[in-house]
């Protein structure tokens, strides 16, 4: 049955390479959002990714703040799984991204890749 009423939120899993190890397998809880809501992130994170030079030329005086990786995560993730050492609070975020930079990228991919993936199904 198709279901109209989703989840507010899935599971996505994520393998997150380790240096001089074997990725690490994780589960994170990210939140669902409908096409219009996806799309103004993807628009946003697409524009915050131009280099700062061009950024500059275009707009001298850039209007929209950039975001870290953590706080992309934070609009994205709810909560992971007993595969992280340390409970999912803002600054875990924060240590993860600096700790693993490939880690964010990877979990938008797979964030993004799972809810057009759904929207194909469906």
């Amino acid at each position: 049955m198709l279901k109209l009423q989703h989840a507010p939120t899935f599971p996505v899993k994520v393998a997150v390479p380790v240096p001089g190890g074997e990725p690490v397998s994780i589960t994170v809880t990210c939140r669902h959002m409908g096409r219009g809501e996806l799309l103004a992130h993807m628009q946003e994170a697409q524009r915050e990714a131009r280099p700062p030079l061009y950024r500059r030329l275009l707009h001298p005086w850039w209007p929209w703040p950039v975001k870290t990786d953590a706080q992309r995560l934070m609009q994205i993730v709810v909560s992971w799984g007993d595969e992280v050492d340390t409970p999912f609070s803002p600054d875990a975020v924060e240590r993860l991204c600096e700790l693993y930079p490939i880690a964010a990228p990877l979990i938008v991919e797979a964030w993004a890749r799972t809810l057009t993936e759904l929207r194909a199904g469906n």
